[in-house]
């Protein structure tokens, strides 16, 4: 089987995959990188090949690289955005400098969906690209997610302590809940009037995709307002899939 991984910000995501069969897991990041592989990997035999798409640090690239050499004595196949790749054609100004992430995620829903589609994607920061239905990458921006903006008001002021609190409400009558609902409402509210770019852009027939750990709050402030969204939890992982089936 083939071992997919997507090395992010906060957490690790990995998958075994193989035509149908599909194992997945993942874990947030502790203070060193080894013990977590160990006890996550610790049941996987020596898989066919490892992909990754890494927008984390080098030192945590080179962690992982170094425990797969050593524990399976394999390369690791790390996701270089290309100017072409599987349909999708990257507009970005340098190719290159396109997240591994975003580009795999742009290469899964090329292949699993027909027709311009809006990616969502809420981590630690929240990314929507633009996708048309001829598979051209129309470009996409980039925001702080939700646990990233509390991170900033819990440090960046006096008298903000907790952060968090109940997010189904704005009318909040503490400050743990005014922080936890104005970040989802907040991130909700940005998310709407870029798709209504986006829809813009590409039609009304666009389809919007959700992934990432905190979409579904995220999901449920904007009910009813986006008509149908599809919720694809291991979009990044799906496109690395393809990606090493092709690998020689």
């Amino acid at each position: 089987m083939n071992l997919l991984v997507d090395l992010g910000n906060s957490r690790l995501k990995w998958a075994l995959a193989q035509g149908p069969e599909w194992r997945s897991g993942g874990f947030a990041y502790g203070a060193q990188m080894v013990p977590d592989l160990d006890r996550a990997w610790s049941d996987v035999v020596r898989p066919r090949r490892i992909v990754v798409a890494s927008v984390s640090s080098v030192e945590r690239a080179r962690a992982l690289d170094s425990w797969v050499r050593g524990r399976w004595a394999l390369p690791v196949d790390f996701l270089e955005p290309s100017r072409s790749q599987f349909g999708v054609i990257n507009t970005y100004d340098d190719p290159a400098r396109l997240g591994a992430d975003r580009w795999a995620a742009l290469i899964a829903t090329r292949h699993l969906y027909t027709g311009p589609a809006c990616i969502v994607d809420c981590g630690t920061a929240v990314t929507l690209d633009a996708l048309g239905g001829d598979g051209v990458y129309h470009g996409g921006v980039i925001l702080p997610g939700i646990a990233l903006m509390r991170e900033c008001l819990r440090i960046g002021t006096a008298g903000i302590r907790s952060v968090d609190g109940r997010d189904d409400s704005c009318l909040a009558r503490n400050t743990a809940d005014a922080v936890a609902a104005g970040t989802v409402f907040g991130v909700a509210g940005a998310v709407m009037r870029i798709i209504e770019e986006f829809r813009t852009a590409l039609g009304t027939d666009m389809r919007v995709i959700f992934s990432g750990g905190a979409a579904t709050p995220v999901i449920a402030r904007l009910a009813g307002r986006l008509g149908s969204v599809i919720q694809e939890p291991d979009l990044v992982l799906k496109g690395l899939s393809l990606i090493a089936e092709a690998l020689p």
